[in-house]
């Protein structure tokens, strides 16, 4: 059985800085591109943050499944696929009702196209998490079938990559549940492993530009978590943790120099060093620092579901001006809606999830 290592409380609140950051980073990303200003080597900013949620969620869902595994023999793939819908669905769908919504209005303002038409059909294959599904983009480019155009809902493109994300997770959860022994293969689970690969395969090998390459860093995630397992150190050297976190900085920001495989690298090995030198030596923290850490990464999810759809409706239709003034109040007012976003619909997941289960036990 594999070793899991939980994280420290240091760990735990560079984990949750680096979520935050790498949600703004997301966000200044999408702000620079919109209105049109050239950052330098500033411009990939958005693509690295995105790679960094990538390696993060890895990391984290194999923790948490490897924990979950040796801690309960109860822990089925159904009790997985609640931890994960009940974590991904409800903020999720309450942006497609956003981005509906503000989409809407944006075309009764200005009768500019927002990419309103087929919206219930792509409603319904973004429920699904079908949106640019590589095996339907293929039919609908080989074989002109309007039908297999499975689009993002409406102006909010970055929701490919959930769907990419849910089905490296259904992936990985069912291989991990057949290797441990806790699902007994039957001879269906052929289609359903086929189907389930289509996504990770093409997202490794098939994919263009930066897209290429986006299941490897989520495995790297993955593979951290077991390297982190397996890692010991040798505490002669007092400072190791600031050789971790030093790495984890570098990792953050050397990809204007390094690029993006080897600062990913970086950021990989010192999360192993942190994350080994807190096992050996705990440290204590600050409990306002760790709240402060957990409250930013509390809404950096919704900030990545709602931030574009309101940046293309600000820009199509008050058209503002590129002053910096303008745009840090568009910044400020984009975060602002996004805790609130957060409070509504991402913090009481836990909650749904516990009355379901509650539900189902037959405690109503």
């Amino acid at each position: 059985m594999i070793q899991v290592r939980t994280t420290g409380v240091i760990t735990s609140f560079v984990l949750d800085a680096v979520r935050f950051l790498s949600s703004q980073g997301v966000l200044l990303g999408h702000l620079w591109y919109f209105s049109k200003i050239d950052v330098g080597p500033l411009n990939g900013l958005a693509s690295y943050c995105l790679l960094l949620f990538f390696i993060l969620s890895g990391y984290l869902i194999s923790t948490s499944l490897f924990g979950n595994i040796q801690k309960s023999q109860d822990y089925s793939f159904a009790s997985y696929f609640k931890d994960r819908f009940f974590r991904i669905y409800p903020p999720f769908v309450a942006s497609l009702v956003f981005v509906f919504i503000l989409d809407l209005v944006g075309f009764l303002l200005t009768s500019q196209p927002f990419s309103i038409t087929q919206y219930l059909f792509n409603f319904a294959i973004n429920l699904l998490q079908l949106q640019e599904f590589p095996l339907a983009t293929y039919i609908n480019e080989k074989y002109m079938i309007e039908f297999f155009r499975f689009h993002y809902l409406g102006t909010n493109l970055p929701l490919w990559t959930i769907g990419i994300e849910w089905w490296l997770y259904m992936f990985f959860g069912v291989v991990v549940f057949q290797i441990s022994g806790r699902m007994k293969f039957r001879v269906y689970h052929w289609p359903i492993l086929a189907f389930l690969l289509i996504t990770p395969f093409y997202f490794m090998l098939k994919a263009v530009f930066m897209e290429r390459g986006l299941t490897l860093y989520w495995f790297l995630g993955s593979l951290l978590t077991i390297i982190a397992g397996r890692t010991k150190l040798n505490f002669r050297f007092r400072y190791v943790h600031f050789v971790g976190l030093l790495l984890v900085i570098t990792g953050l920001t050397g990809f204007v120099v390094l690029g993006f495989l080897k600062s990913a690298l970086l950021f990989g090995a010192g999360l192993v060093v942190l994350v080994s030198a807190e096992h050996a030596q705990p440290l204590t923290f600050d409990e306002r620092i760790k709240r402060t850490g957990k409250f930013l990464a509390g809404y950096s999810y919704s900030l990545y579901l709602i931030h574009y759809p309101i940046l293309y409706f600000s820009f199509h239709v008050f058209q503002p001006e590129t002053k910096i003034s303008t745009l840090i109040l568009l910044y400020l007012i984009i975060n602002i809606i996004a805790m609130i976003f957060a409070r509504l619909f991402e913090h009481p997941s836990p909650k749904l999830k516990k009355a379901y289960e509650n539900y189902r036990s037959g405690n109503h």
